[in-house]
């Protein structure tokens, strides 16, 4: 089919690639164990007519609460004012992560061009190779009928001259 024994099928690139992102993932998990935890983000059971608060979605799971509790009975601006403060502090809270997270999309973004450059360089080197097998079977060709003719041209030349009576003219 094309292949010499040792070389690599396309398929074989993409499970090093993919064994190696697994590797990296698995690093990155074994360093990193502040993954945000999902659950802490589920609305509780029981919510306020005016919905869950951030409080809620904040609980003790999150550690070291960002925000006071939100008193009851306050009115739709003060609620809202109370909220814009919430975001706010929660905005700033989460920055290292955001980052972290941005830094390693742009780290993911450049590992998948480099992945996609180095597939299209193995394109155009397996399209070289195939350029260069079928010179070589070309030039074997060439070169096994040239050994025929030779060997012919030999045989012509141990039979002899060809024996032809001519008249020698005077």
């Amino acid at each position: 089919s094309g292949h010499l024994p040792g070389d690599m099928r396309p398929k074989d690139f993409f499970v090093r690639f993919e064994e190696a992102d697994r590797k990296k993932a698995a690093k990155a998990q074994s360093k990193n164990k502040s993954f945000v935890d999902a659950s802490r983000f589920v609305a509780p059971a029981e919510t306020s007519i005016d919905g869950p608060s951030l409080d809620s979605y904040l609980g003790a799971s999150s550690g070291p609460c960002l925000c006071p509790a939100t008193p009851t009975g306050l009115s739709v601006e003060a609620h809202m004012n109370k909220t814009r403060r919430d975001t706010h502090r929660v905005e700033r809270a989460t920055v290292p992560k955001r980052q972290e997270f941005e830094l390693g999309n742009a780290t993911l973004a450049g590992e998948v061009l480099a992945r996609c450059k180095a597939e299209d360089e193995m394109n155009a080197v397996q399209k070289e190779v195939h350029k260069v097998r079928r010179a070589i079977k070309e030039s074997k060709a060439m070169q096994l009928r040239q050994e025929r003719e030779i060997e012919e041209l030999q045989a012509l030349l141990l039979a002899g001259p060809p024996s032809t009576s001519r008249a020698s003219a005077p």
